[in-house]
């Protein structure tokens, strides 16, 4: 089942619904064993695995810390770099609203 348009995802972990490199409409079948390509996809994966292990809206907040701490290196373009802000965004109204 797809939650997001998939060229609006990041990575392996970034984006609803997106987990392991896939949509994936039951936590269960998450592929926990797939790489993350850089540091802010291993936010978002850490953020699947809190969620999925009932952080709710603490998970949000967790993200939206560990993003806005996130150095972006020089070589990222502008997709991630946008992409992080938005994340960003996202994540705090949830982590304030959820």
């Amino acid at each position: 089942m797809r939650y997001w348009p998939a060229a609006l995802t990041y990575g392996n972990w970034g984006g609803p619904g997106w987990s392991g490199g896939k949509f994936v409409s039951d936590p269960k079948l998450v592929d926990w064993s797939v790489d993350c390509i850089d540091e802010m996809d291993k936010l978002f994966k850490q953020h699947d695995w809190d969620v999925q292990h009932g952080m709710g809206r603490a998970a949000h907040k967790k993200l939206t810390i560990a993003l806005e701490k996130l150095d972006p290196p020089a070589h990222w373009g502008r997709w991630p770099r946008a992409y992080r802000l938005d994340a960003i965004g996202i994540f705090t109204v949830l982590g304030a609203w959820a």
